[in-house]
């Protein structure tokens, strides 16, 4: 009865989907690695990888007399079969990519098939690995009414990590040299795994030298490489190994970046020459209430002014005589010398016109400039 038992144990079936086609994709790495880390340390779930790339582009005249394409009407059945639901989903414009919104769109046609069952969702990528992504599938899945309880882990600077175009997620599980910042998955050195650590460090019957040396070595670090961990655990006897999940349970993940590139000598430079600028004008915004201002040039200090004037006045009284001249021909009948007077008449009013209006500029100017400094005599 107890071998019956076991044998109808349930399994819990998880459809992992991947938003990336790319043969060497990250994200289908995280996938990889975790149905390996599935299948060796968790009994009782099953994830099965669910390929979206043979799904037509969404077109509702595929739809003939309520039956699916076959690609498609195969994929919702793996749907509608699985209890939960892993998305790996790249990051593509801050969003996440068009075959995986594709498939998603398929399966929630009516009758929806993602309805009611969880999801977790993990993304690799660059910089900020994949979270803008997270957040826009998380808002997409409201709508199909998909459950997401878990927290979401994405792995930024992907590439530097595994720089093998993802063929290094194939194969998560090989040794790591014995220090805490080697490349991969690096976890927080909790007292859970601290204790294993220490525990298997003593452990003569069932580890080399090198392990023990390695778990030593590793209990006092605070930073714990996966792969390092995950090398110490496959090395003890089944019976003797914790369950990977309460191992790390409370273990966070650490994603340092990588080393900043050198700025060349052009950029510092250029650099320099901003931050010289940017002190110029802060000091000269500091000290613009105390600087004594530039006086405002003097009138006809230049020869440009000198001629502009010069000109301006010939004009004046050239118009002003011709206007005499007219005058005084229309009056008087045409007399010639009645003409010569009325066009030096003329001539005179027009001279006195421009000293009248020079004089009114130049005392404009004057009261201005004594206003000005009698307002900053009252701030002082």
């Amino acid at each position: 009865m107890e071998g019956a038992g076991l044998a109808m144990k349930p399994v819990i079936k998880v459809a992992a989907l991947c938003g990336s086609l790319r043969r060497a994709s990250f994200n289908r790495g995280l996938i990889r690695s975790a149905i390996q880390l599935c299948d060796e340390s968790i009994e009782g779930m099953k994830i099965e990888y669910v390929d979206i790339a043979p799904l037509p582009f969404l077109n509702t005249d595929l739809e003939v007399d309520g039956k699916f394409p076959a690609p498609v009407e195969a994929f919702r059945q793996r749907i509608r079969g699985a209890d939960a639901f892993l998305f790996a989903s790249p990051e593509y414009n801050y969003s996440f990519t068009g075959p995986l919104k594709n498939a998603i769109d398929w399966a929630s046609r009516a009758p929806n098939a993602w309805a009611d069952k969880p999801a977790a969702i993990v993304s690799a990528g660059g910089n900020f690995g994949g979270g803008r992504s997270q957040y826009h599938l998380r808002q997409s899945r409201r709508r199909f009414h998909v459950n997401s309880p878990f927290p979401n882990p994405w792995a930024g600077f992907i590439h530097v990590r595994f720089p093998n175009s993802g063929r290094a997620m194939a194969n998560p599980m090989a040794a790591e040299p014995p220090h805490a910042g080697g490349s991969g998955l690096v976890l927080a050195n909790n007292d859970t795994i601290r204790s294993f650590l220490v525990s298997t460090a003593k452990d003569v019957r069932h580890l080399p030298d090198e392990l023990r040396d390695l778990a030593s070595a590793l209990s006092s670090h605070s930073t714990v490489p996966y792969r390092s961990l995950r090398s110490i655990w496959s090395a003890l006897p089944p019976t003797d190994r914790p369950a990977l999940r309460c191992l790390f349970a409370g273990a966070g993940f650490v994603f340092s970046s990588p080393k900043p590139r050198e700025k060349s000598e052009d950029l510092k430079e250029r650099l320099k020459k901003l931050a010289e600028s940017a002190e110029r004008r802060e000091y000269q915004e500091l000290v613009k209430d105390i600087a004594p201002k530039r006086e405002a040039a003097e009138p006809f200090s230049s020869y440009k002014d000198q001629i502009g004037f010069g000109l301006h006045v010939v004009l004046i009284m050239f118009t002003g005589y011709l206007v005499g001249f007219a005058a005084f021909r229309a009056l008087f009948n045409h007399s010639a010398a009645l003409n010569a007077a009325g066009g030096i008449l003329g001539m005179v009013c027009g001279m006195l016109l421009e000293t009248v209006l020079f004089i009114i500029r130049t005392s404009t100017k004057d009261v201005a400039s004594s206003t000005q400094r009698n307002n900053k005599r009252k701030l002082l």
